[in-house]
């Protein structure tokens, strides 16, 4: 909450109209905000900032808290009573109750964040059973997509579920006969998902694919006349290398001030810091810009 707290204050400016989601100055020179907001913050609850005070923000996440859990324990009855209709009252309660006070749910009180998605597992559950045996896609498109849009850091992992358990629900649940449809429904449904969240994850995709983690960079150049070394990122792991060291098939042929020089199979590159260097050539990396860290030229 110490890291929630202090977003939600800024959210409450731009709802109040004091500040804007494209542009924060609380960062540094400023910052775009959009980010921010769509991986912290997103939450229709957070809404409520509007109506609290700003010294009153460290009691609301409390009441956030509780909020959060109280829905997941109504979404999971939901799903029970819809899934499991010859189940007594006594046993949803207990059972959506549990759901709730889960250790995941009990864990992450300091990071309320996470737990947007703990509400919405159980309608996500429920709309995957319809879209299977009644044909009906609507609601799994929907779920899907607002967890996408509210934490899409964590959808992952229910991209990950979806993949491994719809296919195996189609095969168990499903008829011979009613396979092909429900497996229709399931790939269009989720690739209308798919277009209609993409505001929300294509930014961090092209930024993510152009950083100095999405290829093989020199991160830093240390020279020395006599031992010079320098940092090379392949495939997202950090290698500190020497003249004749091999890293991942890539040969050290030399290293200089401003550049470093690779033997890959017949191929040899020759880049700088911040330099990726690939099949098509070297490509220059202007988003991490590293050309002004550890021994660019350009801080010459």
């Amino acid at each position: 909450n110490q890291q929630t707290i202090p977003l939600l204050m800024d959210l409450k400016d731009i709802l109040e109209g004091k500040s804007s989601i494209f542009y924060s100055t609380g960062n540094a020179g400023g910052m775009n905000f959009w980010g921010v907001f769509l991986f912290f913050i997103a939450s229709p609850f957070y809404l409520l900032v509007i109506f609290i005070e700003k010294s009153h923000l460290i009691y609301f996440v409390n009441i956030l808290f509780a909020v959060k859990l109280t829905v997941s324990s109504i979404t999971a009855a939901i799903y029970f009573k819809y899934s499991h209709k010859k189940l007594k009252t006594g046993y949803v309660v207990i059972l959506s109750v549990m759901y709730a006070l889960c250790g995941y749910g009990i864990m992450y009180y300091q990071t309320l964040v996470w737990l947007d998605i703990m509400y919405l597992f159980p309608l996500l559950v429920m709309s995957i059973e319809k879209m299977c045996t009644q044909n009906k896609s609507a609601m799994y498109c929907a779920v899907l997509s607002l967890m996408v849009a509210i934490n899409y850091y964590l959808s992952f992992m229910i991209v990950i579920y979806i993949m491994i358990s719809v296919p195996l629900f189609i095969y168990i649940r499903c008829r011979s006969n009613q396979r092909k449809k429900a497996t229709f429904s399931f790939i269009s449904s989720s690739f209308i998902s798919l277009l209609i969240t993409a505001p929300v994850w294509l930014c961090s995709f092209l930024q993510i694919s152009e950083s100095a983690r999405g290829g093989n960079t020199i991160s830093g150049i240390m020279y020395d006349k006599f031992n010079p070394s320098a940092i090379l990122n392949i495939s997202g792991s950090d290698y500190l290398v020497r003249t004749g060291d091999i890293i991942n098939n890539y040969k050290i042929l030399s290293i200089a001030k401003d550049y470093v020089t690779v033997q890959l199979g017949a191929n040899v590159y020759k880049a700088g810091v911040g330099q990726l260097f690939t099949g098509e050539g070297i490509n220059y990396n202007t988003i991490s810009n590293l050309e002004r860290k550890f021994g660019g030229s350009a801080n010459k």
